[in-house]
């Protein structure tokens, strides 16, 4: 995307219901997982113009960490933490954080299994990754092609992947579970098209607001209750240190 592309995404950002209701979900559910008394250190990869990083923050001190100039440039305008240029595998930091986030990253990356190791060596021995990532490979649509999607998964799998990997799942979940009809019948439908299309639009004032208290009522019920099927999942893991 170009500057205008996000800069327009920021007002997605702020209202739109899916960015809105994702933002609160994720949020709750690390506020239960991730507890830790000192200040912590949290790193964001993949953090776009910056709209979840005033989230984060609550959980310690953030940094951040993006590819795209434009997208740094805007997210470094919020004035919430410091904001460097990179891409998964391909960082180094001598810092290792308590609480490394990705959301909706790792499915754009080739490099799957070298990412996950990356991530477990830059953080803490008792360090906390959070992932959503795209669900179901069945609702592989336009708007995958068009956000350039390398895979999407199940939830087993992915718990199975982060288990190989030396990470201990301590939660995880579809979510996005009571608009999965719907969504997945546009998704399938939208495959009947050749022209590659990304979901995330501005809808309707009326639309927004409806849309926005369906997806977020699964903040009150995760992450006491887990859904079966949705068409996003939260992952939580904890990096495992073996004893010698």
């Amino acid at each position: 995307m170009n500057k205008d592309s996000y800069q327009k995404m920021i007002s997605l950002e702020n209202e739109h219901w899916w960015f809105v209701s994702r933002r609160k979900i994720i949020k709750k559910v690390v506020k239960c997982f991730f507890n830790k008394e000192d200040e912590a250190s949290v790193l964001e990869i993949g953090c776009g113009s910056g709209g979840n990083l005033k989230m984060l923050s609550r959980f310690g001190t953030v940094q951040a960490i993006e590819l795209n100039e434009d997208a740094i440039e805007i997210a470094q305008d919020r004035n919430l933490c410091k904001v460097s240029k990179g891409c998964l595998p391909n960082i180094s930091t001598e810092k290792k954080y308590d609480l490394v986030c990705l959301f909706d990253v790792l499915e754009h990356i080739e490099e799957e299994l070298e990412t996950l190791q990356v991530l477990k060596r830059i953080m803490q021995d008792d360090g906390t990754l959070v992932l959503t990532v795209p669900a179901f490979e069945f609702l592989w649509s336009q708007h995958d092609d068009a956000n350039l999607h390398k895979r999407r998964y199940t939830k087993k799998n992915l718990e199975r992947l982060l288990e190989k990997q030396g990470y201990k799942v301590k939660f995880s979940s579809y979510f996005n579970f009571f608009l999965f009809p719907i969504i997945s019948l546009i998704r399938l439908l939208s495959k009947s098209k050749n022209v590659k299309t990304n979901d995330v639009e501005e809808h309707s004032k009326p639309i927004n607001t409806v849309l926005k208290a369906i997806f977020g009522f699964e903040k009150r019920l995760l992450p006491n209750i887990k859904f079966p099927f949705g068409v996003s999942i939260l992952v939580v893991a904890q990096k495992i240190t073996y004893q010698q």
